[in-house]
């Protein structure tokens, strides 16, 4: 999806591409896949997010390290998974 966003970089008003795709990250050695959200600018290539991707993509992170944990997440709010995380990795 092509959308009319502001590209810090450009310092103007660009087309962007709003981004869907798997990637892979690290916490307390864990190996976390996810889908992570994200718009590129399709003039300078900037990567960047918008309001409230960066909180899915962070809470989407924690849900699998809460999984791979055996910690269901799916009812927990974004507080009660960054509590649970902290409680998980003291295991």
């Amino acid at each position: 999806m092509i959308e009319k966003l502001s590209c810090s970089d450009c310092e103007s008003v660009q087309d962007c591409e709003y981004i869907n795709q798997a990637e892979e990250t690290e916490m307390k050695g864990i190996s976390i896949n996810y889908i992570a959200e994200f718009y590129k600018c399709l003039s300078c290539g900037n990567e960047f997010y918008t309001y409230g991707m960066q909180d899915r993509n962070i809470d989407s992170i924690l849900r699998v390290y809460l999984s791979k944990m055996g910690i269901d997440s799916l009812n927990m709010n974004r507080r009660q998974l960054i509590d649970a995380a902290k409680l998980a990795g003291n295991r």
